[in-house]
Formats: C-alpha cells, structure tokens, sequence
C-alpha cells in the first residue's frame, strides 16, 4: 500500500514538475514578416529614380504608403525596365512600382491594380524646332529622326504610328534625350507625359514639350497572377489613397502639371 502511494506522489510530482517547465518556457517567437519586395528601376523621374543610395518618385512614396498598409517591411529591389516583369514571374520581386502602363500585352503575362495615373505620350523638342514640330502632324511631316526608349510603350506607338522614312534612334534611358536633342541627333523625343514634363522642368531654356496627349494611358502596379492577396491589398490602398486625398497629394507634389488624373 505504501508503495502505490509512494508510486501516485512521484506520478503527480512529475506531472507538476512538467506543467511548470512548460509555463516557465516562453512560446516560440512568431515567423518573420517577409518584406514588400518592390521591382523598381533607376532613371524614370518624376515616378522614380535613384540618387546616391536612395531611391525618390511618386512611385517611392506611395511603396513607402504601401509598406505600412501591409505591415511589411520595405525592400527596392532595381532591375532594368525589361527585366521587372521576368522578375516578378521568377518570384524575385512581389510587385512592380516602376511607372508601367496597363497594356493587354502585359496582362497576358501579369496582373495589374487599379490604376493611380491616366497619362499619355508627349513629345520633346529643341526651343529653336517648337514652330516646326508643334504638333502631331507637323512632327510626321517634319521630322527625320525620333527617339524613344527602347521596350517602351513609346516605341511601339511610334513604330505603329510614325510613317516608315522617320528614323526612330532607341535610347537607353530617358535622361540621354535632352543631349541627343541638343546635339542633334534626334528632332523629337517620345515619352509618358510625367518624363516628358520632368525633362523640360529641368531644362526649359532649350527644350520644349508638346502635351497634346498621343495616346491615353493608365498607369499601374504589376503583380503576379496568383498573388490574389497582394493585390486585392494594393486595389484596398488605393482606393482608400483616392477617397481620402492622399493619392492627390502624392501626385501633387511629383506630376503637378497632369490634371485629370484618374
């Protein structure tokens, strides 16, 4: 009898023994969050661009807005523009803020939010040319040589649009037309509106905008077909961005010359 009781004791003291153990042990901690991996490139201003080691653009700031709506942390992830779609395909980006337009080309390969810009192509001209080529018809009447980034809406509307004897000269950036202008080597430059407008805010003694819209164009942020969460996140952010006027503001301070914008 003694040795049951015994037996019960050292049966009970084990399970107390345990169930202090496991009070007194703290809870693993919880997984951690996985960052917003944003697709960016480096030179396409006002909507984004890098200087030093850090990136500025409507697109930066509204990434920043984004990150906190989500509650995950904020990583740039720069790739050439040809490059983010393949990016986000291959999983090494969650979404591409980047200033690219929602085309039905894209879209066979990716999602795309709402759209936060309605744009459209513009032009760039030297001052001396602005009687010239002041607008669209003069421009395919006129002009000899066109540049465009390579890959970009804007060179497929030219190639689709501008007859066969202009000679379209592919640049690698946008920020290369002012010099190929001045130097003449292009006549015009094509471009989304926002480059267009940054170009000549920076150099408007000797370059000229023509913004009689070429085209329409709604700009958004391209996420991966399956990433249903993402981006019913991103459709939520907007739509609470326009409603309470932070989207204004946003593009207030970057496009201010754009109105009607969505």
């Amino acid at each position: 009898m003694h040795t049951t009781l015994w037996l019960k004791r050292i049966v009970i003291l084990a399970f107390v023994v345990t169930l202090l153990h496991a009070c007194a042990t703290p809870p693993p901690p919880p997984p951690p969050v996985p960052p917003l991996r944003v697709g960016v490139v480096r030179d396409y201003p006002p909507l984004v661009y890098r200087m030093s080691d850090s990136y500025s653009g409507a697109e930066v700031e509204m990434a920043r807005l984004l990150s906190r709506e989500t509650g995950r942390p904020l990583q740039f992830v720069e790739r050439g523009f040809d490059d983010l779609i393949p990016a986000l395909l291959a999983r090494e980006i969650d979404i591409i803020m980047a200033g690219m337009t929602i085309t039905a080309e894209r879209k066979v390969r990716i999602d795309f939010t709402d759209y936060y810009l309605r744009s459209g192509l513009a032009v760039a001209m030297r001052m001396d040319k602005a009687d010239e080529f002041g607008s669209l018809e003069k421009i395919i009447a006129n002009a000899q040589t066109v540049g465009v980034v390579g890959g970009t809406v804007a060179e497929a509307y030219v190639r689709r649009t501008f007859p066969a004897s202009i000679r379209i000269i592919l640049l690698g950036k946008p920020s290369d037309a002012p010099f190929e202008l001045k130097n003449r080597r292009i006549d015009v430059y094509v471009d989304d509106a926002p480059s267009i407008a940054w170009l000549i805010s920076s150099d408007a003694s000797e370059v000229r905008g023509l913004f009689e819209p070429l085209s329409v164009a709604y700009y958004g942020w391209g996420v991966s077909k399956d990433n249903i969460e993402l981006s019913n996140q991103a459709n939520a952010a907007l739509t609470k961005w326009k409603r309470d006027g932070i989207l204004d503001r946003v593009l207030d301070r970057w496009v201010p010359s754009l109105k009607n914008r969505y």
